[in-house]
């Protein structure tokens, strides 16, 4: 299974220009928006095509990656002993298979996810935005880039909420 199945082409819409305070923002928004798209709405737990998650699959991503991106951001800025060696590459197909998002109860991933928001936003409060870090690709992001890719993952799964309860 692939949890790219209904992921637009690129990423139109989301703006890569976003400030700190935005991309802040953007994130604090999160629980609000999906708890408002998924609570109340038949079967949050349907898969709407087998390669996708279902609408309360996305919560769980979406939260899983939240707190992971926000712990990482974090020990970059506040670990002295921080090298590129701890930023592992994950997959989050991968994690699904761990955790079976699609099998895990919408309200506790709900909370998760009010959960891994409130990281990000301590984890992103005192830090350089333009510190650039080496990062294992090869890349060398700035902790804004990062911030800012972080912060697609909302518009982008409240899209795939969205077309998962057929809400266009």
């Amino acid at each position: 299974m692939s949890s790219t199945g209904s992921r637009p082409a690129g990423n139109a819409g989301h703006n890569f220009a976003l400030s700190l305070a935005e991309c802040r923002s953007l994130v604090a928004s999160a629980h609000d928006l999906f708890a408002g798209l998924i609570e109340g709405r038949p079967e949050p737990k349907k898969k709407p095509a087998p390669a996708t998650w279902s609408p309360s699959g996305y919560v769980w991503h979406t939260s899983d990656w939240l707190r992971i991106q926000s712990l990482r951001v974090y020990s970059v800025e506040h670990d002295p002993a921080w090298t590129p060696d701890a930023w592992v590459m994950l997959d989050p197909d991968e994690i699904d298979g761990m955790f079976h998002y699609d099998r895990l109860p919408t309200a506790s991933g709900l909370l998760a996810l009010r959960q891994s928001v409130a990281l990000f936003l301590t984890a992103t409060k005192k830090l350089d935005p333009e510190r650039v870090i080496d990062h294992p690709s090869g890349a060398k992001p700035s902790i804004l880039d990062i911030l800012r890719m972080v912060s697609h993952e909302v518009p982008h799964h409240a899209l795939d909420i969205r077309r998962g309860l057929g809400i266009t």
